[in-house]
């Protein structure tokens, strides 16, 4: 049989592929809630060979040109294009297991679930909307997906280059930059990657395709013969000494916000009991630990930032331009507008040290001024607790400096309220930011009460930014 590809060598690469924040993969509609995670027949996780493709093409598209830039003809290299020739890379299906099963006996495993609730607010009045309240099932931090990577080499290719760009694909796995499934800019589906495992099969040798044909087929064929390493670079560079590497420019554009926070006052986020005796309202945890959701940050950040722009007698587009636009909220005579996504990725935290509490409340008539029937409720929020919360903004722009520099001098103050229940004084933070810009030695440190920055002069030009509406990139 012809061999139409020619090919002159092929590696497989393995990898544990790690939750590190809750992930909703799969959109299917079920009994007990909107959307959930994509599993097989038997409820094992499934992470479908095509989502991962995607996300890793489209990691490797932004190092390369940067956000929302064209796509480079290296990326069709690697992952193929329509009208020249099919991927050089092949993906395979995986199935999730728990850190503590073999990787190889993942089939049949039952991983941590639970359903995430979700509501959609009126900016205008800060209530929720009617008929917006959603349900999803995510799969929780901690399950493990076996990885398996092929990369075809035929002989007109440069291998040299090929595994270069696939070695940026891996970097960005290993380092927690790609995000699966939905949610993504909003903290869920962050995933990182350990044990890379590699081994090249010559191909222009008759031993090698014998190797290759008597290598095992499954999820982790290079398990426990072939030593594993923490990067990627590290276990191609051992499988192959001699092959020349190209290193890859990242091209990407962020201004990255470290938030050091704590609760300055009692915080729910609410989440439905899942016991009989659970209170009617407890705060939302995962693994038995308080979480600050992204979500919620998100969400009041926009809202404050509607507030700081509508002080300012501007237009919505400077926040939607920032946070994302959806089609309810586009004007209607704006032919041709397309939806954006949000430029603006807040991640999720944990709060340590954090303590709960149950406090009954009763609804009170305005009218009589006594209580109303059958409106008692116990809630159950927590109070104290730490948090790191990251916020990544890409392509900013010298408005969005200043815009998240007030936001963050105004979430640190406690003038942004996280959670429900703020009327009643729940939500407040303090602590303290960091803002700097990806490839700049400045950087921007925000307390209660003061702002410190290494170039106040670039600052102040944000500032005029802002208040002139200017769309110049930072």
């Amino acid at each position: 049989m012809e061999n139409r590809r020619a090919l002159s060598a092929r590696w497989t690469i393995t990898a544990d592929l790690v939750l590190i924040s809750a992930a909703q993969i799969g959109s299917q509609e079920s009994d007990y809630c909107d959307s959930t995670f994509a599993r097989t027949s038997d409820g094992t996780p499934f992470l479908a060979g095509a989502t991962l493709a995607g996300a890793l093409r489209s990691a490797l598209c932004d190092t390369l040109s940067g956000y929302r830039q064209s796509e480079p003809v290296a990326v069709g290299e690697l992952f193929g294009a329509l009208d020249h020739h099919e991927s050089a890379l092949i993906l395979f299906d995986s199935f999730g297991c728990t850190a503590d099963d073999p990787i190889s006996a993942g089939i049949g495993c039952i991983a941590e679930a639970s359903i995430r609730d979700g509501v959609r607010l009126d900016l205008e009045t800060a209530t929720a909307l009617d008929g917006f309240k959603y349900d999803r099932e995510i799969l929780l931090p901690g399950c493990v997906f076996p990885l398996r990577f092929d990369l075809l080499i035929d002989a007109a290719s440069d291998e040299g280059h090929l595994l270069s760009y696939f070695i940026a694909v891996l970097n960005s796995l290993a380092n927690g930059e790609v995000h699966l499934g939905a949610r993504k800019s909003r903290g869920l589906g962050k995933v990182a990657c350990l044990s890379f495992r590699a081994i090249r099969y010559d191909l222009a040798q008759i031993s090698g395709w014998r190797e290759y044909a008597q290598s095992a087929s499954h999820l982790a064929p290079l398990t426990p013969q072939v030593e594993a390493f923490s990067t990627p670079v590290q276990a191609i560079s051992k499988a192959y000494q001699a092959l020349p590497l190209t290193e890859i420019n990242d091209n990407r554009s962020r201004l990255m916000v470290t938030l050091s926070v704590a609760l300055a006052s009692p915080l729910i986020i609410r989440s439905p009991g899942i016991h009989a005796a659970d209170p009617d309202n407890v705060q939302l945890t995962e693994h038995g630990k308080a979480l600050l959701s992204g979500a919620s940050v998100a969400g009041a950040l926009r809202a404050q930032a509607i507030r700081i722009t509508q002080t300012l007698n501007f237009g919505a587009s400077l926040v939607d331009d920032l946070f994302g636009t959806s089609p309810e909220n586009m004007v209607r005579d704006d032919i041709g507008a397309m939806p954006m996504g949000s430029r603006i990725r807040v991640s999720e935290a944990y709060l340590e040290g954090a303590k709960t509490y149950e406090h009954t409340r009763d609804r009170i008539d305005r009218f009589t001024g006594g209580s109303v029937d059958g409106a008692l409720f116990t809630e159950s929020p927590v109070v104290g607790g730490l948090a790191t919360l990251n916020i990544e903004v890409r392509n900013p722009k010298r408005a969005d400096m200043a815009l998240m520099t007030h936001l963050c001098r105004d979430l640190v103050e406690g003038l942004i309220t996280i959670g429900g229940e703020a009327a009643a004084g729940r939500g407040c933070l303090t602590g303290s930011a960091i803002l700097s810009k990806s490839g700049s030695v400045g950087s921007v440190r925000v307390a209660p009460g003061k702002v410190e920055c290494d170039e106040p002069e670039a600052l102040s030009e944000c500032l005029k930014a802002l208040l002139n509406e200017e769309d110049y990139n930072l």
